[in-house]
């Protein structure tokens, strides 16, 4: 009988010992900041995606404003153009 008392001593002694293992904050913290370090590794990931994304996307953007000052600068040019051959040509 003091074999089996000895056991669940033991035992218990065993799940005390994991108990408080689990809650101390040293291996919990341990824990979370491999979690964390994990989670902010993603987000890296996810921002360096999303800047690249959004220098294509810029790119993009001021590709088309360029041609479409070219576009306007042409126009004015043209308009110009008319309004001096009709200013000094017309008469």
């Amino acid at each position: 009988m003091s074999e089996d008392s000895g056991n669940d001593k033991l035992s218990l002694l065993a799940k005390q010992f994991y108990d408080m293992l689990a809650a101390n904050q040293y291996f919990s913290s341990q824990k979370k900041t491999a979690s964390s370090l994990e989670h902010l590794a993603g987000e890296a990931v996810d921002l360096n995606k999303n800047l690249k994304a959004a220098n294509e996307s810029s790119t993009k953007l001021a590709t088309s404003l360029n041609r479409l000052t070219l576009a306007a600068v042409v126009i004015a040019f043209f308009a110009l153009s008319l309004q001096s051959y009709e200013l000094f040509c017309a008469n």
